[in-house]
C-alpha cells in the first residue's frame, strides 16, 4: 500500500513589506525531507507583502485572504483554494 504525503496549505501573515521567513523554512524543510509533507500553497492577508514575495521566489502558489478572520472565514478560504 502506497501512502501519499500530506498536502499543506499554510496561512501566514507577515507584513506589508517583509515577513514570510517561517513559511520559507517550512517549504525548505518539505523540499529537503525534514518535513514529510507537500506545501501546496500559502495564504496571507497582505496582497503583495513579504509572504507573497517569498512564495513567488519559491514557486509556491500564493492566495490573498483579506478576511473575515474567524474560523468559518478560514474554512471558507481553505475550501476555495484547496480545489
Amino acid at each position: 500500500m502506497r501512502f501519499h504525503k500530506p498536502r499543506l496549505l499554510v496561512f501566514a501573515s507577515g507584513s506589508a513589506d517583509s515577513g514570510g521567513s517561517g513559511f520559507q523554512k517550512l517549504v525548505e524543510a518539505s523540499r529537503n525531507g525534514t518535513l514529510d509533507a507537500e506545501i501546496v500553497g500559502v495564504v496571507s492577508n497582505y496582497e503583495t507583502g513579504g509572504v507573497c514575495q517569498k512564495a513567488t521566489n519559491l514557486g509556491v502558489h500564493f492566495f490573498h485572504f483579506p478576511g473575515p478572520w474567524h474560523a468559518e472565514g478560514y474554512r471558507s478560504e481553505e475550501r476555495r483554494v484547496g480545489k
